[in-house]
């Protein structure tokens, strides 16, 4: 099976009628540019990200580019990277069901990894778009704030809703 990138990434996808797919992860260097504009969601938690995705539809619609949303999935040292503590069937059953209330159809990738940000790092070259959602806080930055001032130090654009 040709899902791992390294020894810490794992990539599944979820097909409609097939359920849990493996899928070949190619290094983002040997990739060619796309010919179309993507915009990536990177998944926080459901209440976040549905504010997320909302904002990127219509960013998508004024750019004529497509969706994706990126669902870190970090399983801790001890277990095997292809074998989750959440089986992969019940967490993409759940992203199809949060996508279709949002009124979206965009690609979901579900990322089985040992550190978010390293697998951040892999898949979003600088220039790419990133759409954070995130809580209000006064004092300290939130989980995604965190990321997105590591994105934006990589090269990434990238919006906090």
């Amino acid at each position: 099976m040709n899902t791992q990138l390294g020894n810490d990434v794992a990539m599944f996808r979820y097909l409609g009628g097939r359920g849990i797919v493996p899928d070949a992860l190619v290094e983002p260097t040997n990739t060619p540019k796309p010919e179309t504009l993507r915009i990536n969601i990177v998944f926080s938690d459901l209440h976040t990200t549905k504010l997320a995705l909302k904002r990127a539809v219509e960013l998508a619609i004024d750019l004529s580019a497509e969706t994706q949303i990126i669902v870190p999935h970090v399983v801790p040292y001890p277990l095997d990277l292809e074998c989750p503590v959440v089986p992969l069937e019940f967490t993409c059953h759940q992203l199809q069901i949060f996508a279709g209330s949002a009124g979206a159809d965009p690609y979901i990738h579900v990322y089985l990894c040992r550190d978010v940000m390293d697998l951040l790092r892999k898949l979003l070259p600088a220039g790419s778009i990133a759409v954070l959602g995130t809580s209000k806080r006064w004092l300290f930055p939130t989980r995604s704030e965190r990321i997105a001032r590591r994105l934006r130090k990589g090269g990434c654009d990238v919006v906090l809703v």
